[in-house]
């Protein structure tokens, strides 16, 4: 049996989303993907996909299929199975009854990076499976590990997305506003409503990220609902020190259990503005007291993370749960 024919829907007009990333993923694993974008799709298009797909996936940003599109998601033809991957949190926010009326989640297979409740995953008749988000394997994009230009970036801790967030989660526009107060001009906002802009849609992507990270000492994280004991986690828990950043982060026991091997990301106390500046503070006296510290942890937790946890790996376990693994599975 050959490679897995894939025929993905999604976004892939902005060259850095997840849809991109997943798509280069499955190439790398062997698989033919064809990309459908889903605000140009129609029917058609998808039937015709059909003749030359093992697997059908689909990545929802506009939830704009129609009726008739979306009902052969739920009933493809019997050679096609068909899944949905996504990486955001859907319950206890406004949008929570989109999994009740979303094409996306009349999928066979459903996979996203929220694993609470699975009581109601079942009563709405979802096929769900829970997995964590990752990073896309930086030599599959043209990238490499980040070179620090201190100039350009003169900041010492550093918050990466919007400040403006679901309502649901006042943790983060707090986080973002102490750490500005607490480190003045020695703190970066990066983001579309941050201080500091780079040039896709005002926020810092790819290669420069890359280096964005390279510079900064401390990368402080956030993840929508962060507790101990949840089962869902920001892909900034992969991306930082994926990436080659050194993070700050919650601490999440899903998270802290897979990325246990990674001494570039440390752990504080969920919702404890407290214990995000002791560790900040920690963290920051150590680089200074040895300045080869950050760039000998951040290039192992890399490592790590590309043999781990990236999104080839992820997309393995896709191929896997859905029973098209190939010979290339990592």
């Amino acid at each position: 049996m050959g490679a897995p024919r894939v025929a993905y829907i999604g976004n892939f007009e902005p060259p850095h989303s997840t849809e991109n990333h997943y798509a280069v993923s499955f190439e790398a694993l062997g698989c033919r993907v064809q990309r459908l974008q889903e605000n140009r799709i129609t029917e058609g298009n998808i039937r015709a996909a059909l003749d030359h797909t093992d697997l059908l996936l689909y990545t929802r940003t506009w939830n704009s299929l129609t009726k008739r599109a979306a009902r052969i998601i739920a009933r493809p033809p019997r050679h096609v199975v068909t899944a949905a991957v996504h990486l955001d949190v859907w319950w206890d926010l406004e949008r929570e009854a989109e999994p009740s009326t979303s094409a996306m989640f009349r999928a066979q297979h459903v996979f996203t990076a929220d694993g609470r409740y699975p009581d109601r995953w079942t009563a709405l008749r979802v096929n769900h499976h829970y997995l964590m988000p990752a990073v896309v394997d930086l030599a599959l994009v043209g990238e490499k590990l980040g070179t620090p230009d201190p100039d350009r970036w003169p900041f010492d801790v550093a918050f990466v997305g919007s400040r403006h967030y679901h309502h649901e989660w006042p943790f983060r526009p707090a986080l973002i506003d102490y750490l500005a107060a607490r480190y003045g001009k020695r703190f970066a906002h990066v983001g579309n409503d941050g201080d500091v802009h780079g040039t896709d849609s005002g926020t810092i992507r790819g290669q420069e990220l890359n280096d964005f990270y390279a510079t900064v000492p401390v990368i402080v994280g956030d993840s929508c609902f962060a507790a101990s004991d949840i089962p869902y986690v920001s892909d900034r828990a992969f991306e930082a020190p994926g990436r080659g950043g050194f993070s700050v982060f919650p601490a999440i026991e899903e998270v802290q259990s897979e990325l246990w091997s990674v001494p570039s990301q440390v752990y504080y106390q969920p919702g404890d503005l407290d214990s995000v500046s002791t560790l900040v503070d920690l963290w920051l006296e150590r680089f200074a007291d040895d300045p080869e510290l950050h760039e000998g942890l951040t290039a192992q937790g890399a490592r790590w993370i590309k043999g781990h946890a990236t999104y080839t790996n992820r997309a393995s376990t896709i191929l896997r749960t859905v029973g098209l693994a190939v010979s290339g599975d990592t």
